[in-house]
């Protein structure tokens, strides 16, 4: 099997500091249950205070030995030693630990194995433990985590909602309705933790099942009590000028003030719940903010863009920015209507929209590091038309260096991963952290390949490099 290379680990043994019988005695004829060859890696322990916040991984090998590492607030602990077994019970003999609390010698349990799940169950000290382990993936296919977090209270979706699959490097947030998915997930059971500032987080134990979707819908609670800030400013979106005594109001309640000269507000002790925040002034058009979650003991942002009454006559921008000496489109080029608020970067195909660009002329900029700016004079904006504003920017001379980490599946490093920048001479070598740095490579852009023996070949397409920036990328290999 190969070595787990983890900081966090627990195991139970570390519950057994000088209180669990050494069994001498004769029993059972002994053997060894090869299936339980695998790292093994702890998804919840329980004693007669419940469960208790440990993490860890155990390693049992074909020759009958297993290894361990525990780290808690109290230090590291290494131990190892060998394994005999029955269907039902496990003895492990400790012959090496670096802990005096995980004293070497006998010890008995009682086991239940499945083909991802290890149950380890016993009497420590006449107190009932419980150990729940979850396989590593040794080929046994991937599955899909996919789902909705929604809030109790009225079931509306919720927003950057993080979702983490513990002791693995799997983790996203939830989209703007609430939805989630994550790929590749090796078979196996995890558990699963659900957390958003203000709302109560949630564990949960899910099964990964070979190439299916395990599917679950989440309502969150939201955490009671104590009081909040709602600050903000506000702005004339056609003059970009401040907006003095603008009326905020926090709908469904008597909350209400009115802006600084700096255009600026805030709203203190403010109940914890979701509100609807207006703001509106003589001479513009009332804008009204929704979904406003205000947290105990903490400040939530409410900003407003006026549109003065009667300035209905819009127009668009749109188009794509490509390297001009290629021809490739270009991500990340901050495109900005000069002396307006409209702004934005170009997406990954170098495609971007400027909307609500009041009728008028003006000067569009096109900017991104290690690229020469470029700036559109005389764009006439037509009202309720799309006009469309291509540009090539040229990329500016040089050299960058390109860092690449890899994991596996569990985000564990791998050594020895062959990183290639491919069409060129420019390669390296994962080193024992699964870094690899290869420098001054000319600008440009460029697909990498990460190869090693045993993991499929990944290639990543349209890594850029940038002159005198380094150009970080993450890889994971399966």
């Amino acid at each position: 099997m190969k070595a787990v290379n983890v900081i966090l680990i627990a195991i139970f043994l570390a519950t057994m500091a000088g209180c669990s019988d050494k069994n001498d005695s004769t029993g059972p004829s002994y053997g060894f249950n090869e299936d339980l060859v695998a790292n093994w890696f702890l998804l919840s322990y329980e004693d007669e205070d419940g469960l208790q916040d440990y993490t860890g991984f155990i390693n049992f090998s074909e020759q009958k030995t297993f290894t361990g590492q525990f780290v808690d607030e109290e230090g590291d602990a290494n131990y190892s030693g060998t394994i005999e077994t029955t269907s039902t019970t496990m003895k492990l003999n400790i012959t090496n630990s670096d802990a005096l609390w995980i004293e070497e010698g006998i010890y008995q349990f009682s086991y239940v194995l499945t083909s991802t799940s290890l149950t380890i169950e016993g009497v420590v000290d006449d107190e009932n433990v419980k150990f729940v382990y979850t396989k590593e993936a040794q080929g046994d296919g991937e599955g899909i985590f996919a789902g909705i977090v929604k809030r109790a209270s009225n079931g509306n979706p919720l927003e950057n909602a993080l979702i983490e699959i513990q002791n693995t490097q799997f983790n996203v947030y939830t989209d703007f309705s609430g939805n989630f998915s994550i790929e590749d997930i090796p078979v196996g059971t995890y558990t699963a933790t659900i957390s958003i500032t203000g709302f109560i987080t949630i564990n949960e134990t899910i099964e990964i099942i070979n190439n299916e979707t395990t599917y679950a819908v989440f309502e969150m609670e939201e955490e009671t009590g104590g009081n909040g800030m709602i600050y903000g400013g506000v702005i004339d979106f056609v003059s970009q000028a401040f907006v003095e005594g603008a009326l905020i109001e926090v709908l469904g309640t008597n909350l209400s003030t009115t802006t600084s000269v700096e255009g600026i507000y805030s709203i203190t002790n403010v109940p914890t719940g979701e509100y609807s925040v207006k703001c509106s002034k003589v001479g513009y058009d009332d804008q009204t903010n929704t979904n406003i979650v205000v947290i105990s003991n903490e400040e939530t942002s409410s900003d407003y863009i006026l549109f003065p009454e009667g300035t209905t006559n819009y127009g668009a921008i749109s188009g794509t920015v490509t390297n001009s000496s290629n021809g490739e489109p270009i991500p990340n080029v901050v495109v900005q209507v000069v002396g307006l608020y409209n702004s934005m970067a170009t997406a990954a195909d170098g495609t971007y929209i400027l909307a609500m660009v009041p009728e008028g002329t003006y000067d569009v900029s096109f900017t991104k590091p290690s690229y020469q700016t470029q700036t559109i004079s005389n764009v006439e904006v037509v009202s309720n038309e799309e006009i469309t504003l291509d540009a090539a920017l040229t990329q500016e001379d040089g050299v960058g260096n390109l860092g690449a980490t890899v994991t596996n599946q569990l985000g564990l490093p791998i050594s020895g991963v062959l990183i290639e920048v491919i069409g060129t001479e420019f390669e390296g070598i994962t080193g024992v952290a699964g870094l690899c740095q290869i420098n001054d490579i000319p600008a440009g852009m460029y697909n990498i390949r990460a190869s090693k023996s045993g993991y499929t070949t990944q290639d990543i397409e349209n890594v850029e490099i940038l002159s005198g920036i380094p150009k970080l990328i993450f890889i994971t290999l399966h």
